[in-house]
């Protein structure tokens, strides 16, 4: 019932976070609750928490339903764990918004059709908010002149006159759209957008493209002071992996005060992951590398709490979304390590942050002009402006058509961290800081071969009450 009412709020573009969904579940007819809230719903924020549908029944629409519900009260404040199970909070400051813990892919072309289907109605529907969009008409009803739709970008060429020629599809039909050089050339195969522009028999030439970025803002949330540290790509196991660096990091949290410590993935360096990667090993059992890994974390101070995100290194699925470490391996680790899925969301002192190992970087690097593993904060603003973590289908990053679209971005996230590349950036965009973080892990010879060079031994400090943000060197 919790993933079905959770799938639910996703299919609207929305999430529910955990003491909204403990409070409709305690009800006898939760599904009723859910159905009522979201039919009623006319607010402006993605995360519906305990205070939005408290608010439904202030102003009497679920009264009716409100019985059952007695004891409800103190037990609100409560997470899901890494196995989508609900146990007492760990911490009063913080509270997972989004966490993927099980798929129901059931195979078959059916499930894939499903999988792009939910990713056009979700920002459709993010779309369908702006002022510009609100008349947007569906393709097979679209008539010569002006013209407002949205679409999905089936595919897209340059011409040889230097403008972009593309196929966009909606639930209804196709059509051939024409780009000019400035609008076309950020835009990709399976992103949708919306598009103004002039109709003329087949063809529509388009004139703005319109995104469905969003914008976080701090303006009326409360916000308490928690210090969070994030790094990435760890790789322990490896035999490049900066321990000189990593015991200086340590000495720094034990003299500084650091509430929250997050790892945005490849935790441990894995097996078979490249070709010769045994030579590349210290530790060549995979238990064994999560072990060390336990032991170093353990080192840090137990006041500091932990999050572990898996990357495409890590001992999950490959496919994306990627599941939480398993007990196999969180036995290993004390009570105080959070393990959260690729990609997550918490909310941390009142500050969001999400959490994105960073794989489809490698897809975005060469598919739009100007992205390099040398920037990869450009591929970050890609994907906040295509609203998906994963923009592109069918290159390097495999992904699942998991029933709801846990790629989906619902609202632009206070910060942003990604990993994968192992470089080191930090910027703002629209609101929302934008960290590639460092890896601690030295160059490699597969790494060098590739021409790799990475920026090891950084870690940035973020300030969840006044939004300020610094980095320490530690290589």
């Amino acid at each position: 019932m919790r993933r079905l009412i959770v799938n639910r709020f996703m299919e609207r573009g929305l999430l529910i976070k955990p003491d909204a969904l403990d409070f409709i579940i305690r009800h006898e007819n939760p599904l009723e609750i859910a159905e009522k809230f979201l039919k009623n719903y006319r607010g402006g924020e993605f995360v519906i928490g305990l205070e939005n549908i408290a608010t439904m029944f202030e102003k009497g629409e679920g009264d009716e339903l409100a019985s059952g519900q007695d004891g409800a009260e103190g037990n609100m404040a409560q997470e899901h764990d890494s196995r989508g199970e609900v146990y007492p909070e760990k911490s009063s400051d913080i509270t997972i918004i989004c966490n993927y813990t099980e798929g129901v892919f059931s195979g078959g072309m059916e499930a894939f059709h499903g999988y792009f289907l939910k990713k056009f109605r979700l920002i459709k529907n993010v779309l369908k908010k702006r002022a510009d969009m609100r008349d947007a008409t569906q393709i097979k009803s679209l008539r010569d002149g002006r013209v407002v739709f949205i679409g999905m970008i089936y595919e897209i060429k340059r011409t040889k006159r230097g403008n972009y020629r593309a196929v966009m599809e909606d639930e209804t039909g196709a059509i051939t759209v024409i780009f000019d050089p400035v609008n076309g050339k950020e835009l990709m195969e399976d992103v949708v957008v919306g598009i103004i522009g002039k109709k003329s028999g087949d063809v529509v030439f388009a004139e703005k493209v319109v995104w469905p970025l969003g914008r976080t803002t701090r303006k009326g949330r409360v916000r308490k002071g928690a210090r969070v540290v994030l790094i990435s790509d760890t790789h322990v196991g490896s035999v490049a992996f900066l321990e000189d660096s990593w015991k200086r990091f340590v000495g720094w949290i034990e003299s500084n005060p650091v509430d929250y410590l997050i790892i945005a993935g490849d935790l441990v360096d894995g097996i078979g992951i490249y070709p010769e990667q045994v030579e590349d090993l210290d530790i060549v059992d995979i238990y064994g590398q999560y072990r060390e890994l336990a032991r170093l974390l353990s080192e840090i101070p137990e006041r500091t709490k932990i999050i572990l995100v898996p990357g495409n290194h890590d001992a999950v699925r490959p496919v994306e979304p990627q599941p939480p470490l398993s007990d196999a391996f969180m036995r290993f680790f004390d009570e105080r390590v959070y393990a959260l899925s690729n990609p997550s969301t918490v909310e941390i002192g009142g500050a969001t942050i999400t959490i994105y190992h960073g794989r489809s970087i490698d897809d975005l690097v060469g598919a739009v002009p100007g992205i390099t593993y040398s920037n990869p904060d450009k591929a970050m603003k890609v994907m906040l402006r295509t609203r998906t973590f994963a923009p592109i289908y069918g290159k390097k990053t495999p992904l699942s058509p998991d029933g709801a679209d846990y790629m989906f971005i619902h609202s632009t996230p206070d910060v942003l961290v990604t990993g994968h590349v192992h470089g080191f950036v930090m910027e703002r965009y629209n609101g929302c800081l934008l960290v590639n973080a460092s890896t601690w892990q030295g160059q490699t010879k597969y790494q060098k071969m590739r021409n790799i060079d990475p920026k090891p031994g950084i870690a940035v400090i973020y300030d969840t009450a006044s939004g300020a943000y610094s980095f320490e060197k530690f290589f």
